[in-house]
Order: structure tokens, then C-alpha cells, then sequence
């Protein structure tokens, strides 16, 4: 915004509300720029068919609050999976998804096992 500000400080009919106007749009339209961008990455000509959209990637889909093991303890902490295990629930899909399945508990026992947590 001051880098904007500079190029027209002198212009009496430009403020500086109309600077941050301008710039919040122009990101807003580099935002869906980017999203077009990437739609259109994802599009294959494979076999003959223009424009085939490729299929999302199969991703498992945890919830730290899964009774399988919401009352699993974090390590020596005091924490329990349900309430600060986001980030051992997350690694639990990316490592699944990579074609290594894991479950939350198991990745949380391993972890534990391993002083992982400390």
C-alpha cells in the first residue's frame, strides 16, 4: 500500500482508501486467477476427450474426536487426542494417503513409544 500511495501521492483526486480499494482487488482477482490456473492444470486431453477433469485423490478422512481413540493420551501430557491431536490426526492422513495406512492410534501409540511428544 505506501509502495501504491507513493506513485500518486502528489494527485489530489486519489486517497488512500482508494489505494487499499485497488489493491484488495486487484488480489482478489490474482486469487481467482491462481484457483483458474490450477482448474485448468487439471484438465487432461488424455484419450481423445478435451477437457476431462482428473480424479481428486482419494484421501482418508480422520477426526481427532473418533471414539477409536478421542481418549488416547499424548504422550506423557495430560492431553488427549480429542482435545490437541489435530496434528497427529493430520499426519495420520498424509502418511494413509501416501499408501502407508496408519490410524490415529496407532500413529499416537508409535509416537508415545517413541518419546515422539517431548
Amino acid at each position: 500500500l505506501p509502495f501504491l500511495w507513493l506513485l500518486f501521492f502528489w494527485r489530489r483526486q486519489f486517497k488512500l482508501f482508494d489505494h487499499a480499494v485497488f489493491i484488495t482487488y486487484s488480489l482478489c482477482f490474482m486469487m481467482l486467477l491462481s484457483a483458474l490456473g490450477g482448474l485448468i492444470i487439471n484438465f487432461s486431453t488424455e484419450g481423445g476427450a478435451p477437457f476431462v477433469i482428473k480424479p481428486i485423490p482419494d484421501i482418508p478422512r480422520y477426526l481427532q474426536t473418533d471414539s477409536r481413540w478421542a481418549q488416547e493420551q499424548l504422550g506423557d501430557s495430560p492431553l488427549h487426542m480429542s482435545d490437541s491431536g489435530c496434528v497427529v490426526t493430520s499426519a495420520a492422513m498424509a502418511i494413509s494417503w501416501a499408501r502407508h495406512p496408519v490410524s490415529p492410534l496407532e500413529l499416537c501409540r508409535s509416537l508415545s513409544g517413541a518419546k515422539g511428544f517431548t
